[in-house]
């Protein structure tokens, strides 16, 4: 019995190991592929000079793996968050953007009852804020999207679709839709959430076989 046992745990540490080998293959192909790549740009931005072979990889442990996970993850967000901080700037400059760039003041305007029809007022600066401000006031890019339709919105809701500044607030609409669409600003980022979730997988695994692991080898010479 103490035989089959042992040879019972024997199998499955070995298959725990073979789960952790297989994740962690992946994980490496990925970061081969990625270091491919910044050399391929390291060569083509230094010229003949940069021909000449850098100095060896070294194998890092898994808390430097981690924290270059993480570095690497903000640096990707932040060059999306700097994509969409351009966009709104763009829409910013445009002339026709002009009753749109601070919040709508009633009194200056004269327009008292722009509250009791308004309820969710929303301006570009407002929202250059938010992306700017530390904490960022933006958890994901739709939230970023919502508030520049929500301009718009509240244009036509209080200005009715013939007066001048809706003609403004659809053409600056257009406009933005077509940036945010083409820069493909969501893609993106739930292409960045999906890379977090199978790296937090993969780190997860990797970690509970390796507890699995030393358990069992302990269990084991406790009992000899």
């Amino acid at each position: 019995m103490r035989g089959a046992e042992l040879h019972a745990k024997l199998t499955l540490v070995q298959q725990l190991k073979t789960l952790s080998k297989q994740h962690e293959q992946v994980l490496q192909a990925f970061e081969r592929k990625v270091e491919e790549k910044l050399q391929e740009a390291a060569l083509q931005g230094a010229g003949s000079a940069g021909k000449r072979m850098g100095a060896p990889l070294h194998a890092e442990g898994p808390e430097a793996k981690r924290q270059r996970q993480l570095a690497e993850r903000d640096n990707r967000k932040k060059q999306i968050w700097d994509e969409i901080i351009k966009i709104v700037e763009k829409i910013r400059k445009n002339p026709k953007s002009e009753a749109f760039r601070m919040p709508v003041d009633p009194v200056k305007l004269k327009i008292p009852d722009y509250p009791n029809i308004i309820h969710f007022p929303m301006d570009i600066g407002t929202v250059l804020r938010k992306l700017r401000s530390s904490p960022r006031g933006y958890s994901m890019p739709f939230e970023v999207a919502q508030d520049m339709r929500q301009i718009w919105i509240n244009c036509r809701t209080y200005n009715g679709a013939t007066h001048p500044v809706t003609g403004c607030a659809n053409v600056l609409s257009e406009n933005f839709e077509k940036a945010w669409g083409q820069a493909n600003i969501e893609h993106k980022w739930q292409v960045e959430v999906k890379r977090e979730e199978r790296e937090e997988q993969v780190g997860r695994v990797a970690g509970w076989v390796a507890g699995w692991a030393v358990g069992w080898v302990g269990g084991w010479g406790a009992g000899w």
